[in-house]
């Protein structure tokens, strides 16, 4: 699903030679599974075949992420779910951040990070602390260093909305599932395959172009409309605990399965 982001930071002409071998060696494969249509169709564009036997199955997540939120209307806060790096848009989040607290829109707007980090994403990381810090921002940023279990649980309690920037265009964003079962709606860059995620769970909304500005007025379009945040919240949480299971997504690769085994029996 993601073969695209090793495959696009080749240089040439590595970079298409690589995706002509992927569309020679495709012939030999009997079915492709992914879990969007886009992604599909970035894989027909890029490859120039057919897609007759490519599937889409949308991911499914454990139920036992479903938690009840804590709602605090004093005190509104942005999460931020996913690794902290540059590709993942966390500085656009800072950014948007900085500027809807700049124009005290949110006074007591707060900003809680969770996902982790590699070393090489430290220099990065510092970046941001340091803008944050340059606005007397750092008070009012919350980081949690694990990101499993209780710490998630505490991480999607907390938050009123998720935003996640990527600057890539991602075949999935699993976080979205994550945030909705959580009864948390999301802000996501119309890009991608978040169009497509969004409209089957209703739980967000999408903003474009994609830019900071762009992400301020939708965070306070929603942050700031508590019977729009909690309609999406709710809308979510149903369509996800209902729709993206884990026996949807077995049910969905077992059709695909069953399939190959009957084709391959009639020959």
């Amino acid at each position: 699903m993601n073969e695209d982001d090793w495959i696009d930071e080749m240089a040439e002409p590595y970079k298409s030679d690589a995706w002509k071998m992927i569309s020679e060696e495709a012939v030999y494969i009997d079915s492709f599974v992914t879990p969007s249509k886009y992604y599909r169709d970035h894989f027909l564009e890029k490859t120039g075949m057919k897609g007759e036997n490519i599937h889409i199955v949308p991911l499914g997540i454990d139920q036992w992420d479903s938690i009840p939120q804590d709602e605090n209307p004093y005190s509104p806060s942005i999460g931020y779910f996913c690794r902290v790096n540059h590709m993942n848009g966390f500085d656009k989040l800072v950014d948007a951040f900085i500027e809807l607290k700049s124009n005290d829109l949110l006074p007591d707007l707060s900003l809680h990070v969770c996902g982790g980090f590699t070393g090489d994403d430290k220099p990065f990381i510092r970046e941001q602390i340091k803008k944050l810090r340059d606005h007397g921002l750092k008070s009012s940023v919350k980081i949690y260093p694990e990101f499993q279990g209780n710490a998630k649980q505490e991480f999607f309690r907390n938050i009123d909305v998720m935003s996640v920037p990527v600057r890539k265009h991602d075949g999935y964003g699993l976080y979205i599932l994550e945030a909705n079962v959580a009864g948390v709606p999301v802000v996501q860059p119309a890009t991608g395959a978040f169009p497509e995620i969004i409209d089957s769970t209703g739980g967000g909304i999408v903003y474009s172009p994609d830019s900071v500005s762009e992400l301020s007025k939708s965070l306070i379009k929603l942050i700031g409309d508590k019977k729009l945040r909690t309609e999406l919240g709710n809308k979510g949480k149903k369509r996800v605990m209902e729709d993206f299971t884990l026996d949807k997504m077995s049910s969905g690769l077992s059709g695909v399965y069953n399939k190959l085994i009957s084709n391959a029996a009639d020959k």
